[in-house]
């Protein structure tokens, strides 16, 4: 996946930090558990916070959580929400692996593609639906490229797979689905800048390739950058900050938006 979704743990204390290490940890375990240890290699950051979105391994709240490495045995890593978190992990990767082979015929993607075929065939085996909902997203997704669609709809087109995937796999609030929709816009645009360069060297598409490099995208639209993160802002954040809970779970996820999110946006915007 992309990748930009770690957890700043100088901004949180102990507690919260192992509660995040146990979302961790649990989706290696059990990436390891349902589809061998080679699958390990897909870990990400990523779907580790749609884990703590849907509550996969719920922490006592105002106690020590115990460390989830500690307690392997005690815990099933095949029950039904960590397989679907672990497929979800392994179907993305496997739609992102057939994007870049799409676009750019990369070898390091069709090696990647031969490597993770068996625990890809297993993801979809288990869960058709979802993996038929990643499939779909992401043909919108590359339609809307080909077409050479705006930013906000692509953006918007990457919310709606995501919040599906969710909707598909779990029962959750519509406080955490908007949630989802929010961090996804984001991630699709954030991703999209990062890369800029790199998509104009190797001709792929990219919503920014009019401007030709990313120092002069940001040298000349450093403000539409930031009207356009604050219109998601407006957009969610309030209502989302109204319904966070004191759990562990809800404070590492406003640490996302209060930390990760600004200090990862700061980071590309000015390297």
């Amino acid at each position: 996946m992309f990748g930009y979704f770690k957890f700043y743990k100088k901004y949180s204390n102990k507690l919260i930090c192992r509660c995040y290490k146990n979302y961790y940890c649990g989706l290696c375990f059990s990436l390891e558990k349902n589809y061998g240890q080679l699958s390990r290699l897909l870990l990400s950051y990523d779907v580790t916070l749609l884990a703590i979105v849907s509550n996969s391994h719920k922490n006592p709240t105002g106690k020590k959580p115990k460390c989830i490495g500690d307690n392997t045995k005690k815990i099933s890593f095949s029950n039904e929400n960590w397989k679907k978190i672990a497929a979800i992990d392994i179907l993305l990767t496997a739609e992102k692996i057939e994007d870049d082979i799409h676009d750019e015929h990369s070898v390091k993607a069709i090696v990647a593609k031969t490597i993770f075929q068996k625990p890809i065939s297993l993801a979809k085996k288990d869960y058709p639906e979802i993996y038929e909902e990643i499939k779909a997203g992401y043909s919108k997704i590359q339609k809307l490229e080909n077409e050479n669609a705006s930013l906000y709809i692509i953006a918007n087109e990457f919310s709606d797979l995501m919040t599906g995937v969710l909707k598909k796999s779990f029962q959750v609030s519509q406080l955490k689905i908007e949630y989802v929709a929010y961090i996804s816009k984001w991630l699709y645009f954030i991703d999209a800048l990062d890369d800029i360069d790199d998509d104009i060297r190797k001709n792929r598409f990219s919503p920014f390739k009019v401007y030709h490099s990313h120092k002069i995208l940001v040298e000349q639209n450093y403000m539409v950058i930031d009207e356009f993160l604050s219109t998601i802002n407006k957009q969610h954040l309030e209502k989302i900050y109204k319904g966070f809970s004191d759990s562990y779970e809800d404070i590492i996820l406003k640490s996302f938006l209060e930390n990760t999110i600004p200090l990862t946006t700061e980071r590309i915007l000015t390297k």
